[in-house]
């Protein structure tokens, strides 16, 4: 022991030194120990699941488990639905998709090129603001509603009109998007020349246009039409964006590998989807029916439950499938640098943070062209987000009522709904400052997954099968 010591006082402040010297001396010494040599209580210390423990529990052991729970009552639910029903194969009768793909074409090429028609007028002619800002507001009512009755006179497969009718959406952004920029580009050009003619005149400022854009305006100032070049327009038609831009960030070849396996992977995604909706979500929706027109019951809300799963399942494989390897594709086809398309939308706590992650370009496409706008014409911040998050609403709703021929309200109250969540959920963090807390994430799951996502999806197709049995 004094040798010990002794080695100790003459490196006191190596820490390594001390624990090979204690490994080196203790190797020696007896394996067994006498109660006096041995003392388990040393320390003051909290066990590792309490909240004042020193050292956290690693609860990857609690995870691992978690994940075999989750398998065998998933295979579990398998096995159950092969033993009743089979494998149910349903062959694609690609015959539904012809219609749809022809409105679908004739309803996003034809208003687009109207676009880029429109803003050639604008600047080629002394046509007034008033009149072109007219014309575009008439474009996109007519992109968003002849499509709509051209579905009700021809009557197409519902199915792939949820599509169509999702591209039309965005195809009315794109044009709203294009004719924004164009406009604003128009009147920082009036801006450009008139500080020019008048260098005491109001410059622009930061808030107004980015240096990129002043540098391409004013080398293009003499030649106007160079805003308008076509390839790039349609370049942004095609790209996975839908905010206009003078210029994109781009990368410099296209990974031909990586494409590649992306698509196999895509094409994985859909048909997973496809089979967790036919051969779980329709019997369920099938066998769910007489419940609803029976009135609440447990018994439905069993069925709910049950239908929770593969709802969940299918919305997860649609964001991989659309979001993650649709918008990627599509990136790396054209080159398009910014693949930012989605946040960890997963990880969020309240609802707000959930719709300012989920869908990028939609919410990028929000702030830039309506948020903004609102902000700049003095509507209070509250306002502005209200009416941001009504126009979202009216467009879900949209996409789903055109594309079944029947017009409710569900998915707008739906959206509309969780406004006043959201305040609630915002006021209780201030109040129990539970933000970024865990609980706040387990609700949302449950809310919108669990609950909210099922209990649409069982309105809408139980209205879907009402009306087409009163219409036959």
């Amino acid at each position: 022991m004094k040798s010990i010591l002794a080695e100790l006082k003459t490196s006191p402040d190596s820490i390594e030194k001390l624990k090979l010297l204690f490994a080196k001396k203790n190797k020696n010494e007896p394996r067994w120990q006498d109660p006096l040599a041995s003392q388990p209580s040393k320390l003051v210390r909290s066990s590792i699941f309490s909240t004042d423990a020193d050292i956290k529990a690693d609860l990857r052991g609690f995870f691992n488990l978690t994940m075999i729970v989750v398998f065998v009552a998933n295979f579990r639910l398998i096995l159950e639905n092969f033993q009743k029903y089979g494998l149910i194969t349903r062959s694609p009768d690609l015959g539904v998709f012809v219609l749809p793909a022809i409105i679908g074409l004739i309803s996003f090429h034809l208003p687009v090129f109207l676009a880029y028609v429109i803003q050639f007028v604008a600047f080629n002619s002394n046509t007034s603001p008033v009149a072109i800002w007219s014309l575009n507001a008439l474009l996109v009512i007519a992109t968003l509603f002849v499509p709509v009755y051209a579905g009700t006179i021809l009557k197409p497969h519902p199915g792939p009109m949820i599509y169509v009718f999702g591209f039309i959406c965005v195809a009315a952004l794109k044009i709203i998007s294009f004719a924004h920029v164009m406009r604003n580009a128009r009147n920082v050009m009036k801006k450009i020349a008139a500080y020019d003619k008048n260098p005491k005149a109001e410059p622009l400022g930061e808030h107004e246009i980015n240096t990129l854009n002043m540098e391409f305006i004013r080398k293009h100032k003499d030649d106007p039409s160079k805003l308008l070049d076509i390839k790039h327009y349609y370049y942004f038609i095609m790209a996975p964006t839908l905010c206009f831009q003078l210029s994109y960030p781009r990368n410099e070849r296209i990974r031909v590998v990586w494409l590649a396996k992306r698509v196999i992977e895509a094409i994985i995604c859909l048909a997973l989807q496809a089979f967790v909706f036919n051969q779980y979500m329709i019997p369920a929706l099938d066998n769910t029916i007489p419940l609803v027109e029976q009135g609440l019951s447990f018994k439905l809300i069993e069925r709910l439950l049950k239908l929770s799963v593969p709802s969940l399942y299918s919305w997860i494989l649609m964001f991989f499938g659309t979001f993650h390897y649709g918008l990627n594709i599509s990136a790396e086809i054209l080159r398009y640098g910014d693949r930012q398309f989605y946040l960890e939308w997963w990880n969020c706590h309240n609802l707000n943070e959930y719709w300012r992650k989920w869908n990028l370009p939609v919410h990028n496409w929000f702030m830039r062209h309506m948020y903004s706008p609102l902000l700049k014409n003095k509507v209070p911040k509250e306002l502005a987000l209200f009416l941001v998050f009504f126009v979202s609403a009216v467009a879900h709703e949209y996409i789903v009522s055109a594309a079944l021929r029947m017009y409710g309200y569900w998915a707008f109250a739906g959206m509309m709904g969780q406004a006043p969540i959201m305040v609630l959920q915002s006021y209780a963090e201030r109040i129990f400052r539970t933000k970024n807390s865990q609980i706040g994430n387990v609700m949302f799951w449950i809310s919108f997954c669990i609950i909210g996502q099922p209990f649409c999806l069982l309105i809408y197709y139980y209205l879907y099968v009402v009306h087409m049995k009163e219409t036959v």
